[in-house]
């Protein structure tokens, strides 16, 4: 019936967007012969999704929890547009322009000056007809680049005045595939009648081309809701602004059975009583959201007295004592990017009989919620880089020569949304930890640690000065003391009485130029995945299964050294101990 169904992007060549940013493609598809069906539609869709169960048979307990991010459909063939429905608004539906819920596109083939359309707000009824709650007529070239707060409509029904009304807002918008399109963007639908008994209005808003004679003052007919796909190879352009708030980065966390998150499109033609052809082009979605400013700075952790180093610590016991051991570091700053670069400054000393090893690695702790607030964690651990130190020895990365070290393929923190209704329950939410550990060569040995809140982020440092510049002071001393995800409040210097201030998380609102010129390589995760496509409820998909997994963008060069590097100095000399050698430090990169 279908076939060569696949969506192309146009106006990238690899699948990576930033929030905020439009997607733009074609859907092509060929048909043998014409397809009476309901409409052809591509749809935008980005959802958190955890899954995992606890015993066996009987007694197994499956919890599971689910987030849409994102949920945006446009029809791209056929005789009607609608809105994504407002469940449960009642009497005043307000879309919101960010996440697109209110945006219907049109292809144009002529002027859009001429057009006039129909404009229903409907109340959805599931198993049922649903419920018309006004209508209004509406010339294209009176709400054609009007303010975007737009022009606002009284509402009728069968010709006669109807309560409520509906704002609206259109313009042309140009294809990066040659085409124009027309947008009409649904701002509010305000002090709509009650349509059903029980419950409040799940409301939404449909539009479709109607002649520019019709009489106002009579009830506007009905579109039909079956239409013709002709035969031959077809293509369709679409468009979606991706939302700019509350957008994690994708991840595939792979933690209990089944941990993501995942951004797709997906197009079907809707055929009544049928399974739908379909197809599903997967993408990868980063977050903008901008680090805490302290985070560019360098951090510290100063020389302290020589710490007993253990051969087996275990439960909270230790035994087997093997001597002492110290180090002092710094790290040029705590926001990086994947597929960017972390400087270190080390000077530590083992002060034991025994071989130790010094080791730097990022731990990522995942948290999974269910719907009904159960919650599981998991971790991962990525080691950057590990140098044996013998002996008495030293190991010495110094601050005019730092050690270098290549951030992997990592998601973007997210810590979770903190506004509106579900602030606090996404399914799935994570944090990095940077580790500095001195300790035994053994799995139970002990180990001297210093570990650092490590935010990383989808834009390079180099280019968050250029986004948001930020006054980069002196170091300061930084330290990880409980091993569970950041508090909302962050302490800053100078706050009332010693106390915290809230932030809440800043995001970019658009993406200058230069973040794309500086990352235009990717990373690919390091968390990969089979995608199985009935867990997305394709219903007649080409293929079963798809590999899977994000790509980063990196920048094409390592972000420079923004500030001077704390200087670490060396082991104060009474605690040298006679015929010592300083091990030779690991050869540096970059």
């Amino acid at each position: 019936m279908v076939s060569n169904f696949n969506i192309k992007l146009t106006n990238r060549e690899n699948p990576v967007f930033w929030a905020g940013e439009t997607i733009e493609g074609v859907l092509s598809l060929s048909t043998k012969e014409p397809i009476t069906c309901r409409a052809v539609r591509v749809a935008l869709q980005g959802m958190g999704l955890v899954h995992w169960h606890t015993g066996s048979g009987d007694k197994r307990t499956d919890y599971h929890g689910r987030r849409d991010y994102v949920c945006q459909c446009i029809t791209v063939f056929g005789n009607f547009q609608a809105t994504e429905v407002l469940d449960s608004c009642g009497e005043n539906a307000i879309f919101d322009a960010d996440s697109g819920n209110g945006d219907m596109y049109f292809q144009l083939k002529g002027s859009a000056a001429e057009l006039t359309y129909a404009v229903r707000v409907m109340d959805y009824d599931w198993g049922k007809k649903d419920d018309l709650l006004g209508e209004v007529i509406v010339h294209v070239k009176d709400i054609l680049n009007a303010p975007q707060e737009g022009i606002t409509y009284p509402l009728k029904r069968k010709g006669k005045q109807e309560k409520g009304s509906v704002t609206l807002y259109a313009c042309e918008m140009q294809h990066s595939g040659g085409e124009k399109l027309l947008l009409i963007r649904v701002v509010s639908a305000l002090g709509l009648r009650k349509a059903d008994w029980f419950g409040k209005n799940d409301v939404y808003v449909q539009a479709f081309a109607i002649p520019s004679d019709t009489n106002p003052d009579e009830a506007i007919p009905e579109t039909a809701k079956q239409c013709t796909l002709p035969a031959g190879d077809l293509t369709y352009p679409f468009m979606f602004r991706v939302p700019s708030k509350q957008m994690p980065s994708s991840f595939e966390a792979g933690h209990g059975d089944r941990s993501y998150i995942r951004y797709s499109l997906y197009a079907n033609v809707d055929i009544a009583w049928w399974r739908d052809p379909s197809t599903r082009m997967f993408l990868t979605v980063m977050s903008t959201e901008l680090p805490p400013p302290d985070s560019m700075q360098p951090a510290t952790r100063p020389l302290q007295e020589p710490e007993a180093v253990y051969g087996c610590s275990c439960c909270g016991c230790n035994c087997c004592a093997k001597g002492n051991a110290q180090f002092e570091a710094a790290v040029d700053r705590t926001c990086v990017s994947p597929g960017d670069v972390i400087r270190i400054a080390l000077n530590a000393q083992n002060l034991t009989q025994d071989q130790m090893k010094f080791e730097v690695k990022i731990v990522t702790s995942c948290r999974l919620r269910a719907n009904f607030g159960q919650t599981i964690t998991g971790k991962r651990e990525e080691v950057l880089v590990t140098q044996n130190i013998e002996p008495q020895g030293k190991l010495v990365w110094p601050s005019a020569n730092p050690q270098v070290l290549t951030i992997p393929g990592l998601p973007p923190t997210f810590s979770g949304n903190t506004l509106g209704r579900l602030a606090g329950k996404d399914p799935l939410t994570w944090f990095h930890i940077l580790v500095l550990s001195l300790g035994g060569m053994d799995y139970f040995s002990s180990a001297i640690e210093w570990k650092l809140p490590l935010f990383i982020g989808a834009i390079p440092a180099a280019v968050v000065q250029v986004v948001q510049p930020t006054a980069i002071s002196g170091a300061h001393t930084l330290e990880w003391k409980e091993d569970e995800a950041p508090a909302q409040a962050v302490e800053f210097p100078g706050a009332p009485d010693g106390g915290a201030i809230v932030v809440e998380a800043v995001v970019v609102d658009f993406i200058p130029q230069q973040v794309h010129d500086l990352t235009k390589n990717t990373v690919p995760a390091l968390q990969t995945g089979e995608v199985d496509l009935a867990e997305h409820q394709d219903d007649n998909h080409f293929g079963d299964t798809v590999a899977y997994a994000p790509q980063y963008p990196a920048p094409l060069e390592p972000s420079p050294l923004l500030c001077v590097m704390p200087e670490v100095g060396e082991v104060p000399k009474e605690q040298d101990m006679e015929g010592e050698q300083a091990a030779p430090a690991q050869q540096n990169m970059g």
